[in-house]
């Protein structure tokens, strides 16, 4: 069985483990999730400028730390930079 079809198979699963849950979370156990803060454009804007630079700049560095020359992405730090630049959003807009 090849890798492509496997990981495919794992994508699928990971799917629908996702819609099984989110319905049991808003159907069976009548959990209420609040609003989304995405109407907000702010929000959006400093999510995707977070999660762009820190790709950037940990896939690069990564590279370059394996002395290679290149650039990359990371999807780690896209993680982590989209949640400190949202947690840093959320933090100065409660100062105000």
């Amino acid at each position: 069985m090849s890798a492509t079809l496997v990981h495919g198979g794992f994508d699928a699963l990971a799917w629908i483990a996702a819609a099984l849950s989110y319905h049991w979370l808003t159907r069976g156990a009548a959990v209420k999730f609040p609003p989304s803060p995405a109407a907000d454009w702010h929000y959006i804007a400093v999510l995707v400028f977070g999660a762009g630079v820190s790709a950037a700049s940990f896939g690069t560095a990564n590279l370059w730390l394996s002395q290679q020359a290149g650039f990359a992405r990371s999807i780690e730090g896209a993680l982590a930079g989209g949640i400190v630049a949202v947690e840093l959003y959320k933090r100065s807009a409660q100062m105000q």
